[in-house]
């Protein structure tokens, strides 16, 4: 097995990193263009690059660099990139669309990453990849707004539609969101995070700021300093095992001097997601050159929880060249563990205990009481089980 290591060591994953530095400027293309020179395997990188989700990032480094890759992987690259852009656009109108059904029913939304983030951070929605519509309405407006969107083309798959009011009200407590399948798929988020103890405070109406997407027509996000905070904790809950997430943290960092960078990181560790900032900043310090303050780095580097997660993050996300974590068996054990060390609290523990250990399952299973008692010997082989013969997310709809 090759060692997480030895890939980020090898020139195809350094390109990788290299058309990941924004803005994609003459600075970038020259980091590009030397990166590319030692590149042997262009098929290995175009597989990485569809790995890690940011053909269309890489795609436009290499073409503003003026790098041709082999006819192969620039096809392939092309056609990923292709795919990006079309899906973005659909998004686009999608999105649009949703937003005026919304503010017609007098129902506030945010829109979560997906292309108003794209709009944001890199001036347009087509390079970043989005795979869904991630919506953030208040507890009281979720079923309200869930309603609405069944009216509107869109089904809902979790939870179950024949779900009991028991069932449901565990769904509210250890979940963040219903999911609906339709022209796209669509997580309805009533928190960000199923674990509550992770932002589960914030000012949502103040958080809001509009981005314009063109020609009259905007959606509703975060503003930079949240949206900072939510993506450090957004990837730091998966460990980053895609690029495409540290490369949006290094886009919103672009052009940010010392002073901000410390600042940014200050209102993360006051919104209790200060593991989750500095396991970013420091991954992205040495995979994407982002500058850090000496001070700030030697800060972030002295929490040996800190420099544990950053080991963590790497073996996921160099782990394997072409599978991510959540495709092989065990894969996800240690983002799952990472976990316990993002937090620190009474609730926090509490809540990732509930979530890791499952302990309401047999009251949502209705079992007979007699195998309600005997659930907690068979929770770790389930668990084993489901990590040795993985299958596929089910919340994952068709395309």
């Amino acid at each position: 097995m090759v060692h997480a290591d030895e890939i980020i060591a090898l020139p195809e994953f350094r390109l990788l990193t290299a058309c990941l530095i924004w803005p994609h400027d003459e600075a970038c293309a020259q980091g590009v263009r030397q990166a590319a020179a030692d590149v042997g395997d262009w098929s290995l990188f175009a597989r990485m690059a569809r790995r890690h989700r940011i053909a269309g990032l890489v795609q436009d480094a290499l073409r503003r660099a003026g790098v041709e890759p082999a006819p192969d992987a620039a096809a392939d690259l092309v056609q990923q990139a292709g795919v990006i852009a079309r899906r973005n656009l659909a998004s686009v109108a999608e999105s649009t669309r949703l937003r005026r059904l919304f503010e017609k029913a007098g129902i506030d939304v945010l829109f979560l990453k997906g292309v108003a983030l794209g709009m944001q951070i890199y001036s347009s929605p087509t390079p970043r990849h989005s795979k869904d519509i991630d919506l953030l309405v208040t507890r009281e407006k979720v079923v309200e707004a869930c309603d609405l969107l069944a009216r509107n083309g869109y089904r809902r798959v979790l939870p179950r539609k024949d779900s009991s009011e028991a069932e449901m009200a565990l769904w509210f407590r250890d979940h963040k969101d219903f999911v609906l399948h339709g022209a796209f798929e669509i997580e309805l988020h009533w928190r960000l995070f199923n674990n509550d103890a992770v932002l589960g405070h914030f000012d949502r109406k103040a958080a809001g700021v509009p981005v314009v997407l063109g020609d009259g027509l905007s959606l509703e996000t975060f503003d930079r300093e949240l949206q900072f905070v939510y993506l450090c904790a957004h990837g730091a809950r998966d460990a980053w095992f895609r690029l495409k997430w540290l490369a949006d943290i290094r886009a919103l960092l672009a052009r940010t001097d010392a002073a901000e960078i410390e600042r940014l990181y200050r209102r993360a560790q006051a919104l209790r997601a200060g593991r989750a900032a500095a396991q970013a900043l420091l991954l992205c310090e040495r995979l994407l050159r982002l500058p850090l303050p000496a001070a700030l780095k030697n800060e972030l580097e002295d929490d040996w929880r800190v420099r544990w997660l950053v080991r963590i993050a790497v073996q996921s996300l160099a782990g394997d060249a072409e599978r991510e974590p959540v495709e092989m068996p065990f894969g996800t054990t240690r983002i799952e563990l990472s976990r316990w060390l993002l937090g620190q609290g009474f609730a926090y523990w509490g809540q990732e205990a509930r979530l890791t250990l499952g302990w309401r399952d047999p009251k949502a299973a209705k079992l007979p009481w007699l195998l309600r008692m005997l659930y907690p010997f068979w929770r770790p082989v389930r668990w084993l089980y489901s990590q040795a013969f993985r299958k596929s997310d089910p919340r994952r709809g068709p395309a």
